[in-house]
């Protein structure tokens, strides 16, 4: 078991060297086209997920209906608490990059377009807070 450990560690420590040694996507890029490649490749990301999103969706016919209800009780049982962790850390880092690759709601607006739009929303917010109190 050490030497599987020992081994994994150099191949991690392997790729970190070849990763470091990898030149820059962006030599040579002024600060815009840089902003401009990155926005692209959000863009790109972001239509894939969505054309992909039947296909986390299809339904595993071995377990019917019950297959999200089946396959998170057996993960429950058989996952140590490190993995869950890390699994959670892996979805919120996953959530992040969808969440800040999607296009601002502001986009294309002025300052003070962009102003009077955020003071509706909270006015409208705050209306709601008064029709739940008690």
């Amino acid at each position: 078991m050490e030497k599987k450990a020992k081994d994994a560690l150099k191949y991690l420590k392997k790729i970190r060297e070849l990763v470091a040694k990898r030149p820059s996507p962006f030599t040579g890029m002024s600060k815009d086209e840089v902003i401009e490649e990155l926005r692209k490749t959000r863009e790109q990301l972001w239509e894939q997920r969505l054309g992909n999103r039947d296909l986390d969706n299809r339904v595993d016919v071995r377990y019917g209906a019950n297959r999200s209800r089946f396959m998170s009780t057996t993960h429950r049982q058989t996952e140590s608490p490190a993995q869950l962790r890390r699994k959670a850390r892996e979805s919120l880092a996953r959530l992040r990059t969808l969440i800040s690759s999607r296009p601002s709601p502001f986009e294309g607006l002025s300052e003070e377009e962009a102003i009077k739009r955020i003071r509706a929303v909270r006015e409208d917010l705050w209306h709601q807070k008064l029709a739940v109190r008690p």
